[in-house]
This record gives C-alpha cells, structure tokens and sequence, in this order.
C-alpha cells in the first residue's frame, strides 16, 4: 500500500491543494478559469498524471490522486474540459 502523497493550506481566500510529487512533467494541462482564481494545474509525464495543484477547487482532489495511484492514461483535451467531470474520466 502506498498513500499518494499531497498537502493542503487555506491562505485568506485561497485553499491550495498539492497531490503527488511531479519532478519531471512534459505537459502541463489547466482546467477552470485563473481570472477568477479557481483553477487546477496538472503535471503529465508521457500522459500519465504525476502531479496536481487545485487552487480553490477541492472536487478535482480526489480524481487526481486516484490518477496518480493508478499511473493511468489520460486525454489531456479531456482533462482541460470544465464541462466534463473528473470523476467520469475514472
């Protein structure tokens, strides 16, 4: 068993959470709107995620660790669609 390792922090008007622990990406996908500050950034090495920041939103948390412990494949176009859920993606 092993925990996918992540950290959070609340700072004023921001919650900041950080899931895995990307040293080498090769492509950074952004889902939501930086403008408004409520976004995530996700680290892909050769597709597979290794790494996410979610600025101000927690419900893209849960399906990037899951991502990550399961070194699975992932369409980054799909990945950056807001009208698509996470959780479908699993």
């Amino acid at each position: 068993y092993a925990e996918v390792p992540w950290f959070w922090s609340s700072q004023y008007d921001l919650n900041l959470q950080m899931v895995g622990l990307p040293d080498a990406w090769d492509t950074l996908v952004w889902r939501g709107d930086k403008d408004e500050r409520k976004f995530s950034v996700f680290y892909l090495a050769d597709g597979v995620m290794v790494g996410a920041n979610c600025i101000n939103s927690a419900r893209d948390v849960r399906p990037a660790r899951t991502f990550i412990g399961e070194k699975r494949a992932i369409d980054p176009a799909a990945l950056a669609d807001t009208d698509r859920a996470l959780q479908k993606l699993l």
